[in-house]
Formats: C-alpha cells, structure tokens, sequence
C-alpha cells in the first residue's frame, strides 16, 4: 500500500491511496477521494511537527548545518519486492553537536522506507550550525530521502 495525503485549498484534504501485489509489483486497486476539513481539523493541522523553541535553519541570522558524515539508507526486501519508490521527509532537531534529536516523519512510504530513512539521519554526523553570536546552536532543519529503484 501507498499512499499520500495533501492538503488543497478551501481546507480540502486530499487522499490517495494505491495497492499492489508483492509477489510482481502490478497495480490492483488505485483510490483518491477528498474531505472537507472542519476549522478545528484545521487547526491542529497547521501545528508544527517539531516544538516551538527551536530556530529554522538558514534563519534569523542562523545557519545551515552540513553534513560531514552521511549514510544513505538502504532498501528493504520488502520495499523491493513490492517496487516501492519515493521520498521520506523528515524533521528534525540538530543539536549543537552535530546530532539529529526528536525526529518527525513528514511523509513517509511503506515497506519499512520511513524506518530506514530514519536511522541513516540518526547515524549521520553533522557540522553544528551556528547562531547570531557564532557560537554552535541547536536548530529545525527538514530532510529528504529518495528512494529510487534501478531498471
């Protein structure tokens, strides 16, 4: 199964879901609908994943953090029977030694991708960003995976 979610204007939530055969990959039913979201549906929408305290990155006179020692993830069995593609976006925390904290899933895939997605973040290393005063500061950032199968 995979899926996605998106929200449209006029408070309208999108779905679209897709199933398919692990055993060859072929589609086998595809479904989208939407649904009118109430205000409060709304609202509690809109909150940000990661709590508030924390500056974006690239903001507010803070930098970008960079990785200085990345893992890519890898696929899973599953995943790969069941061809599955797309991107995991994730956000998260990197601290002011360099490390990922309290991580969000955005948008996930199935298969086990949204797990794998997570430890390759968790297991990279990066260079700190730094505040307005230079020194190292612990900030938002977003991340993506591509998971991409070769023909």
């Amino acid at each position: 199964m995979v899926g996605a979610i998106s929200l449209g204007p006029g408070n309208i939530l999108n779905l679209q879901l897709r199933a398919y055969r692990v055993d060859n990959g072929s589609l086998i039913k595809s479904l989208s609908g939407s649904i009118l979201l109430t205000e409060q549906t709304s609202k509690q929408m809109s909150k940000p994943a990661i709590e508030v305290g924390y500056p974006k990155a690239g903001t507010e006179s803070y930098s970008t953090p960079r990785c200085i020692s990345c893992f890519k993830p890898g696929y899973t069995a599953a995943a790969s029977t069941a061809r599955t593609q797309g991107i995991v976006r994730l956000a998260a925390i990197v601290d002011t030694d360099g490390r990922l904290k309290k991580i969000e899933v955005m948008q996930g895939l199935p298969c086990g991708l949204s797990e794998m997605a997570i430890e390759a973040a968790t297991n990279s290393i990066y260079a700190p960003a730094t505040g307005p005063d230079g020194k190292p500061a612990a900030v938002q950032v977003n991340l993506e995976f591509e998971f991409k199968l070769d023909r």
